[in-house]
């Protein structure tokens, strides 16, 4: 579709042949998008060994 001029493609640098063969160029977006990380569970959730590992985990590097 690109090729042909019908839309555009969205994607990171270097995943897409832009070599000087290629008929398709890289333009990068402005801006910078970024977005929040949030892990919820319920309240009283009971956890198996391995999930309560993994929450601790977490809980310890992202304080």
């Amino acid at each position: 579709m690109v090729r042909e001029e019908i839309g555009y493609a969205i994607s990171y640098d270097k995943l897409t042949d832009t070599s000087e063969t290629s008929d398709l160029c890289f333009r990068p977006l402005k801006g910078v998008a970024t977005s929040g990380m949030y892990v919820i569970w319920k309240k009283y959730q009971a956890f198996s060994p391995a999930a309560e590992m993994l929450m601790k985990e977490m809980m310890k590097r992202f304080q």
